[in-house]
């Protein structure tokens, strides 16, 4: 680092657990329960629908992206080979999955149209946890080839530009297909395609070079944040107008490069609001966001049980059930299902270690 920089050291100085960090983390989580239990159990065109479309949109998955890359700095164990076996790991966990939520029970009522060699669709479907694997394992290749993370981050740029040419193209055959998703979705079943969304987490390690550098945390979140209010303010303005035409494809999954820039704007908001919050009250020394920050893939995991099951063991789904209360009533019972389920696993995988 420079240092002509003002607010940034050549040394580094938070190098250690940043609690804004830790708090827009666990917002993420919370707000991506919220938005997916609208998507299955709300009707298109309400107010809650939209409300949770909103808040579940560029303030989850693009915050969630892009502090995976910020954590490839803060890590204890950031080597190329550590974050390739990481991301290995991540890979697999998504098709394990995919396999758990919704294949088992999709074979079980006889809902699945099989294919793909006699497996339900749903079983390739390219999820978070997919890209999330794809993106630890591609940041620990360039970290091995020396590449700079602004550099990565311009390759992460041309990378979106080039898929905005590839929305929907198909192969042609399903298992071809099944591979493509997890680059830049063939199909619906491809939800975080690698070259649209690896953006997020290269932007993420920019910035976590950035932070722990950095001598005046305070007047850098002071200087995001009214450009992130200004660019936030001015998106859901566009949302208003435009809804999803505003994306090329027609999806939100699907982003095109000025998409993309514009959830930057989100993410901006997002972290300087949370660390102006925790100074104030101190919001990140609380057990609860520690805890949802260190388990946040298991809270992830868990909680999509408790959404899809009930679609295919009750048959509740979308306008079945009534509007409002009983939204708010089903995200503060997923919410809490998913976080006693994920302490009772965290507790069973703690005795087989002590025996």
């Amino acid at each position: 680092m420079e240092k002509n920089y003002k607010y940034i050291s050549q040394q580094e100085i938070n190098n250690g657990r940043q609690p804004e960090i830790d708090i827009v983390k666990f917002v993420a989580i919370f707000l991506m329960i919220l938005c997916h239990v609208g998507i299955y159990y709300l009707e298109e065109g309400t107010v809650a629908y939209i409300v949770s479309d909103w808040l579940g949109g560029e303030f989850a998955a693009p915050v969630f992206m892009f502090c995976m890359g910020i954590g490839t700095v803060y890590s204890h164990h950031n080597a190329p080979k550590d974050m390739i076996k990481r991301g290995f790991k991540l890979f697999l966990l998504g098709y394990v999955l995919n396999f758990i939520r919704a294949t088992i029970p999709e074979i079980l009522i006889s809902t699945a149209n099989l294919s793909y060699f006699g497996i339900a669709p749903s079983f390739y479907m390219v999820d978070i946890l997919q890209f999330a694997g794809l993106a630890m394992m591609l940041l620990g290749l360039f970290k091995k080839w020396k590449i700079e993370p602004v550099y990565q981050m311009l390759i992460a740029f041309v990378m979106a530009a080039a898929d905005e040419y590839l929305f929907w193209v198909s192969t042609g055959y399903e298992w071809l297909d099944a591979i493509a998703d997890l680059f830049w979705g063939a199909n619906e079943w491809s939800f975080f395609p690698l070259l649209t969304w690896f953006v997020f987490p290269a932007a993420g390690v920019v910035f976590g070079e950035i932070l722990v550098h950095c001598n005046d945390k305070t007047a850098l979140y002071k200087r995001m944040l009214p450009i992130g209010l200004a660019g936030v303010v001015l998106a859901y303005y566009g949302k208003a107008t435009q809804g999803t035409s505003s994306f090329p494809s027609g999806s939100y999954y699907f982003m095109s490069v000025g998409n993309l820039v514009n959830a930057f704007f989100f993410i901006m908001l997002a972290l300087s609001l949370v660390y102006f919050i925790d100074k104030a009250t101190k919001l990140g020394d609380y057990r609860f966001v520690k805890y949802s920050s260190k388990n946040l893939n298991s809270i992830y995991c868990i909680s999509w049980v408790y959404i899809y099951w009930p679609m295919y063991y009750f048959g509740i789904y979308k306008n079945t059930w009534p509007r409002g209360i009983v939204y708010v009533i089903l995200v503060v019972a997923v919410f809490v299902l998913t976080y006693v389920t994920c302490e009772i696993w965290q507790r069973i995988k703690k005795n087989r270690k002590a025996v």
